[in-house]
C-alpha cells in the first residue's frame, strides 16, 4: 500500500496529481486539520494575537514592505499582509483568523503530498506523508497559536519552491520558468521567516538522491541549488539596507557560545518529543526511523529526509532560549522518513494499521492541545471582559496577578495593554502591574492619582477590588498617601 520514496516511478509521478487527486488531496487534508485542529475554531486571540490585531491595519502594513515587520528586528512583510487581509475580511472574529491558519496548514499537507507523489511515493504513500505532517504534535504553536503563522506560510513556499525544483531536476519542460519559480518561492518564503535561508541546502542535501535514484539531470540539479543561494543572497542584500543591519537575530538572544546553546537544546527538543508526541509515539517513530535506517532500499531517503529536518532546525540553533514553533519547518521532512521507515514492513495491512494507529495517536495528542488553546482564549476573553467592564469607569485602574500561562498554553503574556487598547481614550492608566512596576513615572502616576487596585481571581475568571495598601505590600512598596 505505501509505496517507497526511492522506487522510481516517473510516469505515475508525472500523471497521478490530475484534478481528481487534487480535490481529493485537499478535501483529505482539510478534513484532517478539522478534527485535530478544529477546536481552536471556538477560541479566542492570544498573548501576541492582540499587538497585530490592534496594528493590521493597511496604513500600518505599508512601512513593513521597507522597514521592520514591527516586533523586533524582522522583515516579514507577507506575515503583516497576511493578518492586514484577516483583519479586513473578518474584523475581530477570532474563530476565521484561525481558520486561516488552519487553512495554510493543509496547504502544506497537499503541497507536500504533491512532491511525494512526484518522487513516486504512490497516492497511499504520498498522502499518509501528509497525514503524519499534518497530526504532529508538536505543531500546535504555529497551528493554533495565530501569531504562530509565520512558519506556516514560510514552509508553504519552501515545498512549493521545491516542488518547482524537483520538476527541474527530472527534466520538466519549462526549466526556465521553473527555475524562475523557484527563486520567487524561495524569497516568498524568506519575506515570511528567516529561517527559509536553509531551504537551498536542503537542495544541496536532496541532490545526490535524485541524481542516483531518479535519474537527475546534473545541470538541473546544479542550477536549481545555486538560484535560491543567489536569491537568498540578493534578499539577504535587500533586507539588510530595510533592516540598517545584516543580522539574522530576530526569536531571542544570540548566545556567546554554540557549543553551551546546542547541548541546552537537545534535552530541550527530546523532551518535547516525548511529550508531544507521547512515550508510545515516540517508540513507533523511532523504530520507523531504525527500519528506514536499517533498509537498503529505503536508506538514502531516510538518511537524506533526517538530514532535511537537521537542516531545518540549524537556523535556529544559536538561538538562546528554544520554543516547539522551532520545529515546524523539520516536521514535514520528518515525516517523510516516517513514512519511508514503513516500507520495510513486508505486510500491506500491517503496514497501514501502524501509519493509522500513528496518525490516530498524533492527532488525539493535536487535538487534545487544540481543546487547551481554545480553553485558554476562553480564559483570556473572560478576563478582558472582566477588565473592560471595569474600565468603564473612571480613574486609573491597576490589574495585579494577571496570567501568563494555563496548562503550558498561552495567555496574555505582555500583550494586556494591547488587549486593553480599545478603551476610551484618556490621560488615565489601564495596565497591569508589572507593566507599571517598571515605569517609575507611570507609578508615580498611580500613586499620586485616584486609582483602583484589582486583583486576579481564578476561580471567577475576573477581577476583584483590593485595597491600595494591599497591592503596595505584595511588591513590596512602602504604603504612603498620595
Amino acid at each position: 500500500m505505501i509505496d517507497t520514496l526511492c522506487q522510481v516511478n516517473l510516469k505515475g509521478s508525472r500523471s497521478g496529481a490530475g484534478p481528481g487527486w487534487w480535490a481529493g488531496a485537499w478535501a483529505f487534508c482539510a478534513s484532517l486539520v478539522a478534527l485535530c485542529h478544529g477546536p481552536v475554531l471556538q477560541g479566542y486571540f492570544q498573548a501576541d494575537d492582540f499587538v497585530w490585531l490592534r496594528h493590521s491595519n493597511w496604513a500600518e502594513v505599508r512601512p513593513t514592505l521597507t522597514g521592520p515587520w514591527g516586533a523586533g528586528i524582522a522583515y516579514r512583510p507577507l506575515i503583516r499582509i497576511s493578518y492586514a487581509l484577516d483583519a479586513t475580511l473578518h474584523g475581530r472574529d477570532a474563530g476565521w483568523w484561525h481558520a486561516s491558519n488552519l487553512m495554510l496548514h493543509a496547504a502544506c499537507g497537499v503541497v507536500l503530498a504533491s512532491l511525494g507523489l512526484r518522487l513516486g511515493a504512490g497516492r497511499a504513500g504520498a498522502l499518509a506523508m501528509a497525514a503524519v505532517f499534518l497530526t504532529f504534535p508538536i505543531d500546535w504553536e504555529n497551528v493554533d497559536w495565530i501569531s504562530g503563522r509565520t512558519g506556516v506560510i514560510a514552509l508553504l513556499f519552501c515545498l512549493l519552491a521545491m516542488r518547482s525544483w524537483v520538476r527541474l531536476a527530472l527534466g520538466q519542460p519549462g526549466a526556465g520558468l521553473l527555475l524562475a519559480e523557484v527563486m520567487a518561492f524561495q524569497t516568498l518564503a524568506l519575506m515570511s521567516y528567516e529561517a527559509s535561508i536553509a531551504l537551498p541546502f536542503v537542495f544541496a542535501a536532496f541532490s545526490p538522491l535524485l541524481y542516483r535514484r531518479y535519474a537527475a539531470r546534473a545541470k538541473n540539479l546544479a542550477l536549481g541549488v545555486a538560484a535560491p543561494m543567489a536569491a537568498a543572497a540578493l534578499f539577504w542584500l535587500v533586507r539588510a539596507q530595510f533592516l540598517g543591519t545584516a543580522s539574522g537575530t530576530v526569536d531571542g538572544g544570540v548566545a556567546p557560545h554554540l557549543a553551551a546553546v546546542l547541548a541546552g537544546h537537545v534535552p530541550t527538543i527530546a523532551h518535547y518529543l516525548w511529550e508531544g508526541l507521547t512515550p508510545a509515539g515516540c517508540v513507533a517513530a523511532g523504530a520507523l526511523l531504525v527500519a528506514g535506517i536499517a533498509g537498503r532500499t529505503t536508506r538514502p531517503a531516510t538518511f537524506t529526509l533526517l538530514g532535511a529536518s537537521l537542516l531545518a532546525y540549524l537556523p535556529f540553533a544559536p538561538i538562546d532560549g528554544f520554543s516547539n514553533r522551532f520545529l515546524y519547518l523539520a516536521t514535514a521532512p520528518l515525516a517523510a522518513a516516517l513514512v519511508a521507515g514503513c516500507r520495510q514492513i513486508p505486510d500491506a495491512r500491517l503496514r497501514a494499521a501502524l501509519l493509522s494507529g500513528l496518525v490516530l495517536l498524533f492527532g488525539i495528542t493535536s487535538h487534545t492541545d487544540a481543546v487547551s488553546a481554545r480553553e485558554c482564549g476562553r480564559i483570556v476573553r473572560s478576563i478582558l471582559g472582566s477588565a473592560s467592564r471595569l474600565a468603564a469607569g473612571g480613574g486609573n485602574l491597576v490589574f495585579d496577578a494577571v496570567p501568563y500561562y494555563d496548562r503550558g498554553q498561552y495567555l496574555l503574556m505582555g500583550s494586556f495593554e494591547e488587549a486593553l487598547a480599545g478603551q476610551p481614550p484618556g490621560r488615565r492608566i489601564l495596565a497591569q502591574s508589572n507593566t507599571i512596576l517598571a515605569n517609575p513615572g507611570l507609578l508615580r502616576t498611580v500613586l499620586a492619582g485616584p486609582s483602583t487596585f484589582y486583583s486576579y481571581d481564578a476561580a471567577g475568571r475576573g477581577f476583584v477590588a483590593i485595597t491600595r495598601e494591599e497591592w503596595e505590600r505584595r511588591h513590596g512598596l512602602p504604603f504612603a498617601k498620595p
